[in-house]
């Protein structure tokens, strides 16, 4: 197994839309609740810091393999999209080193229904993060995905998938967006 440790930096701002079940007080209308609550929609580790998910990383490089439909060499038409789905594994949550309560909002005019685009659209307060930088470790367990192809889909995946909310890769803008600053591999055995 090979492990790639990449050291990723934002180029667009980051956000997040977790779900949440904070209870809605007496009286307290929709706007008032989201202003209160805004906050929670953020993913965090037991001492309340900020993170992107493992899931969001693996599943941000896997959309990226199937974006670019790449065919794995001397396999007629197949292409990396499975081996990166089944053949990368991320473990660990990337911290950002920033605390939930030192979060800034940004208030956007948003769908309602964000399933219905053109529906009527409600003001919504959403966490910003301006800029982050973090080291992933993914492991390659599939032996077609080269050091070369791995690289080469993770910088798409940051120019062109993105991470959070309002991402590129999801066609609802252009936030998530990452560099890849340098990587390091090694070998590792089970």
């Amino acid at each position: 197994m090979r492990v790639c440790k990449a050291q990723l930096k934002s180029i667009s701002s980051y956000s997040q839309t977790r779900n949440h079940e904070s209870p809605k007080k007496k009286g307290e209308s929709h706007d008032e609740y989201d202003q209160r609550t805004w906050r929670e929609k953020t993913h965090t580790d037991r001492d309340d810091q900020v993170i992107i998910t493992q899931f969001a990383l693996k599943n941000c490089i896997k959309d990226a393999a199937r974006r670019l439909r790449e065919k794995v060499p001397d396999r007629g038409k197949e292409e990396f999209g499975k081996h990166f789905g089944s053949g990368v594994l991320v473990l660990e949550s990337l911290r950002l080193g920033i605390k939930k309560q030192d979060l800034q909002a940004l208030r956007l005019f948003v769908p309602s229904m964000p399933s219905k685009p053109n529906g009527p659209h409600v003001w919504k307060n959403f966490p910003l993060i301006p800029e982050w930088t973090g080291e992933v470790t993914f492991y390659v367990l599939d032996d077609l995905i080269t050091r070369e192809v791995f690289e080469r889909h993770l910088e798409f995946a940051g120019m062109f998938i993105g991470l959070g909310a309002m991402r590129c890769g999801n066609g609802a803008g252009i936030w998530g967006r990452f560099s890849v600053v340098k990587t390091v591999w090694s070998e590792e055995e089970f």
